[in-house]
């Protein structure tokens, strides 16, 4: 077995993956990575540069048995996962802290897995990554949001396990938005229902668009909102025009558009991703500023798709308490980190550590806030 480094998809093509690998999650999907890179959302107009691992039986063997989305970081952008005071602290001994190696989904705060093939061969995996953390001019290497499959594997000691939180949607088999309701308590129950009828005096047209009601054109049109998000946070839009085109017609099946409309003029939108096991909520934006639209759009429309479609989880994205009295639960992240620098490696340790305590505290006081009946 032998593992190559890969720097495009060029050779990758979509007929091998889809034979080699059945994962469902639309961000490990050929059609999702690939529009990345050609769409220009990579390489020097991010700092993300692919550093794919693909692992064969040998040299001219065309069979994938595995594949990592491995990607040179020359900075922090677009990760989730913050380690800017780490970056902070290797520029104050003089030390560079980039480039270096992150396994993640660009742009994208979600669970999924970091290996698509034969899970056992994460330990070769790490060890490849290891050796070229150490033989090249790398600080690190990082596995950001891994998914269970992972974490049950005996990982080495030499990576650092990092203890992170979101806010997630359960569905426990409720039939719909009014029985999931009713498992709430009151005073929660009462102030869903004052948002969403407040909203409906403002006569909007509110819709969820997937499959084949999607084309290119409403990619580009959701580009313009993105870009109200983007402009109103004074953040880097990372992705172009030409991504969301591109998605909008390869994996149409695998997206869901919510859009509010007045007078047959859409005003807001807000687009999520979806597998047959969860609804993951990404991008919005608006043109108007309407109390509770924004609840509307990300939150209780995902809830009620999510139920319709009897998915388990909706992840509505990264941070948030404020979705904690609208049905989204606090839930453990998790992420793994290799530190080539010895004396690093304990300080950072210590932090984590430390992080994880305060990260525990934080679970304990937010339980407070729990908006169900039951624990």
């Amino acid at each position: 077995m032998i593992i190559e480094i890969h720097h495009s998809f060029e050779k990758i093509s979509k007929d091998s993956w889809t034979k080699s690998f059945k994962t469902k999650n639309p961000f490990c999907s050929h059609e999702f990575l690939q529009a990345l890179e050609t769409e220009q959302c990579l390489f020097e107009n991010t700092g993300w540069y692919p550093y794919y691992l693909v692992a064969k039986k040998d040299k001219d063997s065309k069979e994938i048995l595995a594949f990592m989305p491995l990607y040179l970081k020359v900075n922090s952008y677009g990760e989730y996962i913050f380690d800017w005071s780490w970056a902070n602290a290797y520029a104050q001994y003089g030390r560079d802290y980039y480039p270096k190696l992150t396994c993640a989904i660009p742009f994208s705060p979600v669970s999924s897995p970091k290996i698509l093939g034969d899970q056992e061969l994460l330990p070769h995996f790490l060890t490849f990554i290891q050796s070229e953390v150490t033989k090249k001019s790398l600080s690190s290497a990082h596995l950001l949001f891994v998914d269970q499959t992972i974490l049950n594997h005996n990982f080495p000691s030499s990576w650092i396990h990092r203890h992170s939180m979101q806010y997630h949607f359960y569905n426990d088999h409720y039939q719909d938005f009014n029985s999931f309701l009713e498992q709430l308590r009151k005073s929660k129950r009462k102030n869903i229902k004052k948002e969403r009828s407040s909203l409906q005096k403002e006569k909007l047209n509110i819709e969820r668009l997937t499959g084949e009601q999607l084309s290119e054109s409403d990619g580009e049109i959701f580009y313009n909102f993105y870009l109200k998000t983007i402009d109103k946070k004074n953040a880097h839009p990372y992705l172009t025009k030409n991504f969301f085109k591109k998605i909008f017609k390869t994996m149409k099946h695998s997206i869901l558009l919510v859009r509010a409309q007045r007078e047959n003029q859409s005003i807001a939108q807000s687009l999520f991703f979806y597998d047959d096991q969860k609804l993951y909520g990404r991008y919005w934006g608006s043109n108007v500023d309407i109390a509770g639209l924004h609840f509307e759009l990300c939150y209780y429309q995902g809830i009620e798709f999510t139920l319709e479609k009897g998915l388990h989880y909706f992840e509505a994205g990264a941070q948030g308490e404020h979705k904690i009295p609208r049905g989204f639960l606090p839930t453990h992240t998790h992420s793994l980190h290799f530190i080539k620098d010895r004396e690093f490696d304990r300080a950072i340790q210590g932090f984590c550590a430390q992080e994880k305590r305060e990260l525990e505290r934080l679970f304990e006081h937010l339980e407070v806030l729990n908006p169900f009946k039951r624990a």
